[in-house]
């Protein structure tokens, strides 16, 4: 059986995410997992982010059949405090 640390000090879970990269052959782990889920994502294409500030005032004064303004975008999920008690879901099969 594999040891695995457990700490409770909010340093060691930025530590873990700092500079995350999914790594294509890692073997499966918490720390991959997260590392997975916290990577930016980059938003193009169809998948282009309406912007609250250059894009939303333009879009509300389009008329009919004109074409909503987006912009590329990165985003990315980081936990800045973990929290009290983690909750994890399993899922037992491949996507």
């Amino acid at each position: 059986m594999n040891k695995i640390n457990v700490s409770t000090e909010p340093e060691d879970c930025l530590q873990l995410l700092d500079g995350a990269e999914a790594v294509e052959d890692e073997p499966s782990s918490l720390a991959s997992c997260l590392r997975a889920f916290t990577i930016t994502e980059v938003l193009s294409g169809p998948n282009t982010y309406e912007c609250e500030k250059c894009c939303v005032p333009y879009n509300k004064q389009l008329r009919n059949g004109m074409k909503k303004r987006t912009v590329e975008a990165e985003k990315r999920y980081l936990i800045y405090e973990p929290p009290p008690v983690l909750t994890l879901h399993l899922k037992r099969f491949e996507q």
